[in-house]
């Protein structure tokens, strides 16, 4: 993990472009302890800062790295996995490299292709290209929105950065956003590109923000597709399939110049990817887990002690009581900058504590249930076959006075003017009256599901 930061079109003098910069990686120590760097430009009122994690390339790969004749500056948060199939490619065409890092890579990808570069990376990303020459910005999020980058158009110009925190550190206030707030207390998450924060975006997965003289655009450069006009196939080929995908994205992010570390559970998805990269490796992996001493019916530690004897890893667990929720509580409040209920991030907190001591790097299984349809509660409410023919407008007032929290769902469900707004009320935390009382000052102007907003103007 890396943090980047950065702005451009400002007002800064050369001194306070500089003084912004090191402000902005100061808050980002805790993304990349090992090194820090920046770039200020001062004809263009820009300037790049990182903070590095180092895994690869250890010796040259500090960042911003640029491109031969100094014209293209590159922060990158993340790992480019074809990072050496693109550089052999690269040099082939007569590009010359000065280190072995795959963010040099991605000056030079950029430099051949232009923006068109994007959909060319494997990998998960944040990133941010200077062109100083044509006077722009590129700002790009991984397909699957892996890595953050938040950014804020201000009188100081356009500010970003891998945490909230940076974009404050420039100089933005720290002003409440109440529909986004209350969107979270309605779902539980808030979706890219709201955030908390007034005026603060989350550049959503799969798409790039550029800032040129005519202006800001948003584009897309990847989003998930499904092609029904294949045909259907054989179960053993979908197995041979996903099985091939999974060693190759394993064995990419096994990649590195330091150890790597697994994640260890006891369900199945954390020990499909452990055992895909024992598979992979020639020596023991380090493995991790977290016991539940005080919740027996949430502990796996029989099926992670298991899968570790099986797998011959060197294992160490790390005990979560819940005497530490309030010290872990403190500190994931101060680095979640988009909330959400749905991620354990206490215990992420404790299990990625015992890690660091031990190694730079981990793979886990986080997403695979999701990607494979693992999870059976959206399936789990059958009332949405009575929707039709029940007398909707005469039966929400009385779905209102429920006070059961699983009843009054089920009634809000049932009674929702439109199946829109019946998936709304099935996910929901906090109903309007309850919302109203936690936050006073959100009033009738608060809103019960905020929409995405529209995104900036696209170039024709």
């Amino acid at each position: 993990m890396c943090g980047i930061s950065g702005f451009l079109n400002s007002r800064y003098s050369a001194e306070e472009a500089q003084q912004v910069l090191d402000r902005m990686n100061d808050r980002l120590i805790h993304r990349g302890p090992d090194e820090a760097g920046t770039i200020s430009i001062p004809e263009l009122g820009a300037g790049l800062a990182s903070r590095r994690l180092s895994i690869v390339d250890l010796s040259t790969g500090r960042q911003p790295i640029s491109n031969k004749d100094g014209s293209i500056h590159v922060v990158l948060n993340g790992e480019i996995y074809n990072h050496r199939e693109l550089g052999a490619e690269l040099k082939s065409l007569g590009h010359h490299f000065s280190t072995h890092t795959d963010t040099e890579v991605i000056a030079h990808l950029y430099e051949e292709h232009g923006d068109d570069f994007l959909p060319l990376l494997d990998g998960m990303f944040g990133l941010a290209v200077l062109d100083s020459r044509r006077q722009r910005l590129l700002l790009a999020r991984d397909r699957c929105g892996m890595k953050p980058l938040y950014f804020a158009s201000t009188p100081s110009g356009l500010l970003f950065g891998s945490e909230i925190k940076a974009v404050i550190a420039a100089g933005h206030p720290p002003q409440p956003d109440f529909a986004a707030i209350d969107t979270y207390l309605s779902l539980g998450h808030v979706s890219a590109p709201r955030t908390c924060f007034e005026g603060i975006e989350h550049l959503p997965a799969g798409q790039y923000l550029l800032v040129e003289p005519s202006g800001v655009y948003q584009e897309v450069f990847w989003q998930f597709t499904f092609d029904h006009s294949q045909p259907r196939r054989d179960d053993s080929e979908y197995v041979e399939e996903v099985e091939s995908l999974l060693t190759a994205a394993v064995k990419s992010h096994l990649a590195a110049d330091v150890p790597v570390g697994l994640l260890l559970s006891g369900g199945w998805d954390f020990s499909l990817i452990a055992a895909t990269a024992m598979r992979l490796t020639s020596g023991p992996l380090k493995t991790f887990s977290v016991t539940f001493p005080d919740a027996p019916e949430a502990d796996e530690t029989t099926y992670q002690r298991a899968m570790s004897d099986h797998l011959g890893s060197e294992h160490h667990e790390a005990e979560f009581r819940a005497r530490e929720i309030p010290e872990l509580l403190s500190r994931m409040v101060r680095h979640a900058d988009t909330p959400s209920i749905a991620y354990p991030g206490l215990v992420h907190s404790k299990i990625a504590g015992l890690a660091a001591e031990h190694v730079k790097t981990v793979l886990s299984g986080d997403g695979s249930d999701e990607l494979l349809a693992g999870y059976h509660w959206p399936g789990n409410f059958s009332g949405y076959g009575l929707r039709p023919v029940l007398p909707k407008r005469l039966l929400r007032p009385l779905a209102g006075q429920i006070t059961h929290q699983r009843w009054s769902r089920s009634a809000r469900v049932l009674t929702a003017p439109d199946d829109e707004t019946a998936d709304d009320e099935l996910s929901r935390i906090f109903t309007q009256s309850e919302k109203k009382a936690l936050i006073h000052s959100a009033g009738e102007g608060s809103v019960p599901h905020a929409r995405p907003r529209r995104w900036p103007p696209r170039r024709q």
